[in-house]
């Protein structure tokens, strides 16, 4: 009975591992369009802006907050 599930078990996973997915893309359609993104500094990060001198630190928030 337990080589019976091994069994099952191995052709089960063979199974997934053989599958494919295909993803198609379709450039002629455009849904959204998105503008910039964001960075968040919430766990304690902005420590290492804090430390910086004011140039610096202008140059690293420019360039993440900035589009």
């Amino acid at each position: 009975m337990r080589s019976l599930s091994t069994a099952l078990a191995i052709l089960a996973y063979a199974n997934l591992a053989l599958s494919q997915t295909a993803i198609t893309i379709n450039t002629a359609s455009q849904l959204q369009q998105i503008d910039g993104f964001g960075v968040s500094q919430a766990f304690g990060r902005a420590t290492e802006f804090q430390a910086m001198s004011s140039g610096p630190r202008k140059q690293g928030l420019d360039y993440l907050f900035s589009t």
